[in-house]
């Protein structure tokens, strides 16, 4: 009996030891303040779920959708898999691209070198010669094949 006392004891204590290591560990923090994206024009500045979006969202046809992504509106970093990059300046482009990138970034967080010239790296090379501009284009083309196929079987496709 007064061994198993002993332990109840010895328990208690080493369980009071673990409390107060980990309550000298533990550290609390307020909740942050974060910034919401800020709502697109096209929405009348009102918020939708993803179906009411969807719902809402019109259906492009394989040209259409073509065409927006050949001839993007806004260029952003992924443009470059649809334009054309000479490969003469590709590994100037990944170096002044990727150097960019860095550059921008917060002082004072994590930065990960490697991802940002990998990323980099993939978007250039996807563009290589146009060819992001000519899988698109040959995408395009099956796709219009493949409805065509559809519509002389007149059976929807069986």
């Amino acid at each position: 009996m007064a061994k198993k006392e002993e332990k109840g004891k010895e328990k208690s204590e080493e369980q009071k030891a673990y409390e107060e290591a980990y309550n000298a560990l533990v550290q609390e923090a307020p909740a942050r303040e974060v910034e919401l994206p800020k709502l697109p024009a096209a929405t009348g500045g009102e918020q939708r779920t993803l179906g009411e979006a969807l719902e809402l969202s019109e259906d492009l046809t394989d040209l259409q959708y073509a065409m927006a992504k050949l001839f993007p509106s806004v260029i952003d970093a992924n443009a470059t898999m649809i334009g054309r990059i000479d490969p003469n300046v590709l590994l100037a482009m990944l170096h002044l691209m990727s150097v960019n990138e860095i550059m921008s970034c917060d002082p004072k967080k994590a930065l990960d070198v490697n991802s940002i010239y990998m990323n980099n790296y993939v978007r250039l090379t996807i563009g290589l010669d146009g060819r992001g501009r000519i899988d698109t284009a040959e995408l395009l083309g099956a796709a219009r094949e493949e409805k065509r196929a559809e519509r002389m079987l007149g059976a929807g496709g069986l």
